[in-house]
């Protein structure tokens, strides 16, 4: 199957090995590391007051600094247990790399204003792959590819329901301690597109500690599942 990647979504969660308490201290506290994520990100991505919130509460799970990015499309926020970063719309390598960029520029402010030690990491990506060919459709890929049959769950009026047939791969490293688990089918709004959904996890930070040893092993990953669902993507044009 011929087919293009579409912009995708990714949300990125660093969790702390222990509460971050200096977010709610009198010292430090929500605006202080507000602050210093604001000096580190500033003079590279434009960061409005109205993109900036904290909260506080009586509890320390109400303790809150988030920061808005790129128009709506880039989110920071930070708790006492995690960071959560969040990228809609990535197209091109060009966007790959400023998001990698900003977390870099999240993390080493986390540790040098909370003195935070990151433990693990997950991943969700939210990726569509759009035929470029009219032949085959999506769900003739896939029943091709697994097969599939008639339903007997029930009928309709025109007669039986018809199943689609999707995938679920993993990749999985144990020795490293990381896996990520593909879930792929026909989009419900488009069937020449398909839709994959993939959930990663990092059970040790210290066997990929930066941003940019994660995404390699997550574009291992991709290749692999590309490979296993037949994907390919057309040539680049010579100029």
């Amino acid at each position: 199957m011929t087919a293009e990647m579409l912009p995708f979504d990714i949300t990125y969660e660093e969790f702390f090995v222990a509460p971050a308490f200096a977010l709610a201290s009198p010292t430090v506290g929500n605006v202080g590391v507000l602050k210093a994520l604001y000096d580190s990100l500033h003079s590279r991505y434009a960061i409005l007051s109205k993109d900036m919130r904290v909260a506080g509460g009586n509890s320390l799970s109400e303790v809150l600094v988030t920061i808005g990015l790129f128009n709506g499309n880039g989110l920071i926020e930070v708790s006492v247990d995690k960071v959560r970063i969040v990228f809609r719309g990535i197209a091109n390598q060009a966007d790959r790399e400023v998001a990698k960029d900003c977390v870099e520029l999240v993390q080493r402010s986390l540790v040098e204003v909370l003195n935070v030690e990151f433990g693990w990491a997950s991943f969700n990506i939210n990726s569509r792959y759009r035929l470029v060919e009219p032949t085959p459709t999506v769900s003739e890929h896939l029943r091709e590819l697994f097969g599939s049959r008639l339903s007997e769950l029930g009928k309709t009026n025109d007669g039986k329901i018809a199943e689609r047939v999707g995938l679920i791969y993993e990749n999985d490293c144990t020795e490293e301690g990381w896996d990520l688990v593909f879930h792929a089918s026909r989009s419900r709004d488009n069937e020449r597109e398909l839709s994959v959904f993939a959930i990663g996890k990092f059970s040790n930070s210290k066997v990929a500690p930066t941003i940019a040893d994660k995404v390699l092993r997550i574009d291992q990953a991709f290749d692999a599942f590309l490979e296993r669902a037949k994907i390919e993507f057309p040539e680049a044009k010579e100029t």
